[in-house]
């Protein structure tokens, strides 16, 4: 649909059946009006409704018109869909996060989208079924501009989603250094502050995002800090060790963790790489001085944890464990 309203009121006299829907390149489809909307085509709205069509779109997908029009950042689209009645709060049937106006507005970074939302209503805490409010969206999608205005307007930065996370949980697991800064000025804890005990530095860690760990480092993240429970991967080095982020290791390294750091159970990141079947990681931390014999709480050595994870290249982890011994004398 290019927006010709000629030409689809032409085919509307001739007969045309306004109920068609359009195929999408993810395998569902949707009505004429959202096909309308997702281009900001508004001035095909009313004539379209007026032909039958609903406000809240049709075909094999719950995606609204005014979701399709938020996400893509058509801000009188929105406008014009908020005047005709579309729902601002609409959520698609199986909740997923980012289907609902605000939501998805907020993740893209649409201020004009969200000025509209705003107009029509909805709070700044509004949540979707996983509780993540926009000020959650706009951190998890990097938008500072958004982030800004949401600020200023008085969102909460320390909200908590049903999981425990903050705003700067969500920048941190996402890589997104630059909101750091903005989030902390707002009232947030380096820690995160939320009921999840995972810090900012553990998610930025474990995601592999060298850039926001060494960032959250020089804000003073505790690069030992490890979650309530003990659980394994459960420290910034640890998670780092298992997911084989050599990167992340070295910013690590840097702010003086020792290659010997056990967690509860015992294991150092030599027995979380080797578990994790990351064979350059080992070879990394081999290199430093890493110890392969080193045994945790139940007597386990790394060598004995190839094999318990996914992907492992077995025989040459071995090989590098069985060798490390010459960078130990």
């Amino acid at each position: 649909m290019e927006g010709d309203e000629a030409g689809v009121r032409s085919a509307l006299d001739r007969g045309a059946r306004p109920e068609v829907t359009v195929p999408t390149n993810a395998g569902v489809s949707w009505s004429l009006l959202t096909e309308a909307a997702s281009k900001g085509h508004e001035h095909l709205l009313s004539l379209l409704l007026q032909a039958g069509l609903s406000i809240e779109g049709g075909g094999t997908t719950d995606i609204t018109p005014l979701m399709m029009a938020a996400q893509n950042g058509h801000a009188h689209t929105v406008k014009a869909l908020l005047d005709l009645r579309g729902n601002p709060l609409a959520m698609n049937s199986d909740g997923e996060a980012a289907h609902t106006p605000v939501h998805l507005a907020s993740y893209r970074g649409h201020v004009e989208v969200l000025e509209q939302l705003a107009g029509a209503g909805w709070p700044l805490t509004a949540k979707n079924s996983d509780g993540d409010t926009p000020m959650h969206f706009a951190a998890a999608g990097g938008r500072v501009t958004c982030v800004q205005w949401l600020v200023q307007r008085g969102g909460d930065t320390s909200i908590q989603n049903n999981a425990g996370h903050t705003p700067l949980d969500k920048a941190a697991s996402k890589g997104h250094e630059h909101l750091l800064s903005l989030l902390l000025q707002a009232g947030l804890s380096i820690e995160g502050g939320g009921t999840a005990d995972r810090t900012p530095l553990m998610m930025a860690a474990q995601n592999g995002h060298a850039h926001t760990v060494k960032a959250l480092l020089d804000l003073r993240g505790n690069p030992l800090a490890m979650d309530s429970d003990g659980e394994a991967a459960h420290t910034p080095v640890h998670v780092a060790s298992y997911g084989g982020h050599v990167e992340v290791l070295e910013q690590l390294a840097g702010a003086g963790w020792p290659l010997t750091t056990k967690n509860s159970d015992g294991d150092t990141p030599m027995h979380l790489a080797a578990a994790g079947g990351r064979v350059t990681c080992v070879q990394w931390l081999v290199q430093r001085g890493g110890d392969t014999s080193i045994q945790n709480n139940a007597g386990h050595t790394p060598l004995d944890k190839v094999g318990s994870g996914e992907g492992q290249e077995g025989g040459r982890m071995q090989t590098v464990l069985r060798s490390g011994s010459k960078f130990n004398r």
